[in-house]
Formats: structure tokens, C-alpha cells, sequence
């Protein structure tokens, strides 16, 4: 169980998201008549896309800066725990029931699925982490795959309220692809490789529910990323022929 503290914190950093969803949103974008005119699910999607590319850009600064400044963690990958990796994983966990709130208020059927699994494993992980006070480095290491997420969320809103040229889209577009993989795909075998050498110390002890969550949870997540990057080549490959179709029409 979280220590009531930190479940305090947490709801309170969820607050926070939802307030900054709405308030932000309507500052934002109350100018703009493209907006006015979507859809109320639409106008959903772009205040959830605004509030993960917040999240995820400050995430993205604060895990790098753990990773790379805090001692406790990086000397014992299993067993390191101090207040920074405690504020990152909390300020995680957060944003994503905040976020869980908002897709389901925005989308109540579950049309978006995958998303939702996506999620619900990262917290369960998260919170297994902050219960056991283990493996945060290697939780850490997971949440650094977000620094991919402000090129997906800020391509969702240029598309929707039709911002930015067609060269900063396509700019947009070959960036997210190639940050995606980087960030969420070719970790993947280091992130074993650490964990395996784990398993080799003279020391090792964990309960079963936490090697159980430390291994099988980035498993799902692993597989789930994958899976988003097929689509996205996919996606690229039908864009890129279109266009080639269209040239070969006018010459």
C-alpha cells in the first residue's frame, strides 16, 4: 500500500492536471474558431494532447535529470530511493489518473483501448515501485520513453486546429518517428541487459510481486510501443504513396 503522503501527493498532482487541462485549454485556444466549431469529443482530445505535452516535456527534463544527478539510484539499481526519484514517479503517476479520468470523461465508450492498458500498467508499476521503494532507476529509465510524446501530442493539435505550415507538419512528422523508436524501442535490449545483470548479485532479494511487475510490466509496454510504431510506418508509407500518386498524376 502507497504511504498516505505520498497518496496525498499524488491526488494532488492529479488535481492539478485537470485543472491545468481546462484552464489551459480555454486560454489557449478560446481565440481560435476551428476549435469552437469541433466536436465536444475533439475538443476532449485536444485538452488531453495539451495536458500530456505539458506533462510529458516537464517529465522528460526531470527524469534526465535524475538519471543523471541522483546517486542513491544509480549505485543500486534495485534498492536506490531518495525524494527526486520519489517526486518523479509520483508527478507519473498523477498525471496518468488524471489523464485515465479525462479519456474516459472525453470517451466513455473505450473506443481507444490500447491507451488505457498502456496506462493502467505504467501505474501499476509506478505504484510497486513507490510501495516497495525498489526499482525506481529502472521505472525511471521506462519514463524517459517520454520524451517521444510532445512531437505525437503537438501533431494531434496542428492537425486538429489546422496550426504550422506544411513544412513544420512534415518536420513534426520525421521527428516523431525518429524520436519514437529512439526513446521507446532501442532502450529495449539495454533495459534487459541491466535487468538480467541484476539477478547475479550476492544480494539479491525481492518479493515475487515485484520481480513479477519489474520484468512482465515494460514486457506489455514494450509490446504495446511496438505495436504504435508499426502503425506509424504504416501510417508514413500510405502518406508518402499517396503523394506519389498524386505527383505522378501532374507529370
Amino acid at each position: 500500500m502507497l504511504d498516505l503522503n505520498v497518496a496525498l501527493q499524488v491526488g494532488l498532482v492529479s488535481s492539478l492536471c485537470l485543472a491545468f487541462s481546462d484552464i489551459a485549454a480555454t486560454r489557449l485556444f478560446r481565440n481560435s474558431s476551428l476549435y469552437a466549431s469541433l466536436p465536444y469529443s475533439l475538443q476532449g482530445t485536444l485538452k488531453i494532447s495539451l495536458t500530456a505535452c505539458a506533462y510529458s516535456a516537464f517529465a522528460s527534463i526531470l527524469c534526465i535529470y535524475t538519471m543523471g544527478t541522483d546517486e542513491n539510484i544509480n549505485k543500486d539499481h534495485l534498492r536506490g530511493y531518495s525524494r527526486l526519484a520519489e517526486v518523479n514517479l509520483i508527478a507519473a503517476l498523477g498525471y496518468l489518473f488524471a489523464d485515465l479520468y479525462l479519456m474516459n470523461r472525453e470517451d466513455p465508450k473505450w473506443n481507444d483501448v490500447l491507451i488505457r492498458v498502456h496506462h493502467i500498467v505504467v501505474i501499476w508499476v509506478i505504484t510497486v515501485a513507490l510501495a516497495y521503494e525498489s526499482c525506481c532507476y529502472f521505472v525511471i529509465y521506462c519514463l524517459m520513453a517520454e520524451i517521444s510524446t510532445p512531437f505525437l501530442t503537438s501533431r494531434i493539435i496542428m492537425k486538429h486546429l489546422n496550426l504550422g505550415s506544411e513544412l513544420s507538419r512534415f518536420v513534426n512528422g520525421i521527428m516523431l518517428i525518429t524520436i519514437f523508436p529512439l526513446c521507446r524501442i532501442v532502450p529495449i535490449p539495454y533495459y534487459f541487459w541491466q535487468v538480467s545483470a541484476e539477478f547475479g548479485r550476492a544480494d539479491f532479494r525481492l518479493s515475487y510481486f515485484v520481480i513479477f511487475s519489474w520484468i512482465f510490466g515494460p514486457v506489455i509496454l514494450d509490446l504495446i510501443n511496438i505495436w504504435w510504431y508499426s502503425l506509424m510506418i504504416k501510417a508514413t508509407i500510405t502518406v508518402f504513396s499517396q503523394k506519389q500518386k498524386l505527383n505522378n498524376q501532374y507529370t
